[in-house]
């Protein structure tokens, strides 16, 4: 569950990419949370998280759903 103080950042995160990489805004803000919570990120650091996914999705695995799958 996303903290009601971390609520803004996270969707726009997930908006941003949404517009910038091959999967929806709803797509990244499920898979994204998942992985958080996996890994125990701390909800401040989402934009970080998706900066990276979108960095690796350019320069390593274009099919960035197929990272946070």
């Amino acid at each position: 569950m996303i903290k009601t103080e971390n609520v803004v950042s996270f969707t726009k995160t997930m908006i941003d990419m949404g517009e910038s990489t091959n999967m929806s805004a709803e797509t990244a803000a499920t898979s994204l949370a998942r992985l958080a919570n996996i890994t125990k990120l701390p909800q401040d650091q989402f934009s970080n998280l998706g900066a990276s996914i979108v960095d690796l999705g350019k320069n390593c695995c274009p099919a960035i759903k197929k990272l946070v799958a």
